[in-house]
């Protein structure tokens, strides 16, 4: 009997040293509800010492922020022999509001059938709470930009169905958000290519992040519409991770439907723009035709090489393109230079090499307001610019002379060698090859000199 004592008096202590140490504020209230324990955590919480708690009701802690039916659902469930477990918000004695995860129970002791105490058992939750209200602060935010945005946007899980649609999207799409919640993105608008085809899984850029984790940007596809209608968007599918886990996709897409038609518009209007262009430098070679016969016929020859040397370099045909006009209007101011200086079989003089150089400034001066491109412009005035600086009019070297006056000054100076002169027959192609050959890097550029060289071969075996 003694020992039994010794080990009911030992397991006393050592539970009333669990209690004291308790990480968590235990509270013991009698029935009326005042407090007869509270152990040292409890002024950690709340800021009262023991001897300010003993004897008060815990409804000192009281706060407004609770809904009052709360301490209703509280008791019901207390009173009935069971216990509550929830989340409260106190008060503490210096006013500053606190959240605290409670488990409260009723105690019935010596023998009572009542409840004779009740035991609180309380953790601080505050740090917690604050960190959910930001959160969930954070995520209204972020709601809110989502739905505000201009861009529409669409989040699918795993399954390629909808988990969230902003308004834009859905109002881009003819749904209300809720109508595609659940359904799936690849049934309701990618199914169909632009052409009317199907448009399988297998091949949708938005599934495939599925397959790699990889984002994928598409400049212009077809999104359809509710009423069956589709127009043209630009999107990017982004993944979307949890805790390192792959778990959907985001569709980030803008309709490109105005866009496109400005794009048309200004190609026609482009296109249109190039045939005056045309119409104009045809304009100008008749009237230089007039004048000297050989300039004429010389530019277009010059031209038909140009292009011909630009395509072999593998040049975009927008470059192409100006290369070849460039070429056609190359030799524009010869009509400020006198005939009898341009027919002359016999050596110039000075101050006719002179007029014969200025054709180049004069060209430029008299296309220099025109609409014509500036790339187009320098072509013109910089085709007797050679590398080593030893050309005309600015003795330009190496790279300062633009790569398309560096293919118009090839070709301008092989098709006057093969060309018949009024004052000399042609040199011919091998002539042509060897000053080719001879200045290559010294006069000329060696890739547009390579180019040019395979299309003189290549002509003289045929």
């Amino acid at each position: 009997m003694h020992n039994a004592i010794s080990d009911d008096d030992r397991w006393s202590e050592i539970l009333s040293r669990v209690v004291k140490q308790s990480p968590a504020c235990i509270v013991i209230t009698n029935r009326t509800g005042a407090i007869e324990y509270v152990n040292p955590r409890f002024e950690e919480l709340t800021g009262y010492t023991k001897e300010e708690a003993l004897g008060q009701n815990p409804r000192i802690l009281k706060s407004e922020n609770n809904p009052p039916e709360i301490y209703k659902q509280m008791w019901e469930s207390i009173l009935d022999g069971g216990e509550w477990r929830g989340e409260i918000c106190n008060r503490k004695k210096n006013g500053e509001l606190f959240w605290e995860f409670a488990v409260i129970s009723g105690l019935r002791l010596d023998g009572n059938d009542d409840i004779t105490h009740f035991i609180a058992v309380k953790n601080n939750i505050t740090t917690r709470k604050h960190t959910e209200e930001k959160l969930a602060n954070l995520n209204e935010q972020n709601e809110l930009i989502l739905k505000s945005v201009r861009e529409g946007i669409l989040g699918l899980d795993l399954d390629g169905k909808h988990t969230f649609v902003n308004p834009i999207a859905a109002s881009m799409l003819g749904y209300e958000p809720e109508e595609l919640i659940g359904l799936t993105s690849h049934d309701i608008w990618h199914h169909t290519k632009g052409d009317g085809s199907p448009y399988p899984k297998e091949e949708c850029q938005v599934y495939a992040v599925f397959q790699d984790s990889k984002t994928r940007h598409v400049s212009n596809e077809v999104f359809w519409r509710k009423d069956g209608t589709n127009f043209h968007v630009e999107y990017t599918s982004t993944p979307i991770y949890k805790q390192g886990e792959l778990v959907g996709v985001v569709v980030f897409f803008t309709d490109i439907t105005n866009r496109r038609k400005t794009e048309s518009d200004l190609e026609q209007a482009f296109l249109k723009l190039r045939k005056s262009l045309k119409g104009t430098i045809d304009v100008i070679l008749k009237m230089l035709s007039m004048k000297d016969t050989y300039t004429s016929s010389h530019s277009e020859s010059v031209s038909s090489l140009a292009t011909k040397i630009a395509q072999g370099m593998d040049l975009p045909y927008e470059q192409v393109e100006e290369i070849q006009m460039a070429a056609l209007i190359h030799d524009i101011g010869k009509i400020y230079v006198p005939e009898k200086t341009l027919s002359n079989p016999g050596k110039l003089k000075s101050f006719e090499i002179e007029e014969v150089r200025y054709h180049v400034q004069a060209g430029f001066e008299a296309l220099e307001n025109s609409e014509l491109s500036e790339t187009v412009k320098q072509a013109v005035h910089q085709h007797h610019e050679r590398l080593n600086g030893s050309g005309y009019p600015k003795r330009l070297q190496g790279n300062q002379i633009s790569l398309e006056a560096r293919i118009l000054a090839v070709a301008d100076v092989v098709d006057a060698m093969i060309s018949h002169r009024p004052y000399r027959a042609s040199l011919g192609i091998d002539a042509a090859l060897v000053e080719l050959v001879e200045n290559r890097g010294i006069l000329y550029d060696p890739i547009v000199v390579d180019a040019c060289f395979k299309i003189l071969v290549g002509e003289k075996k045929s």
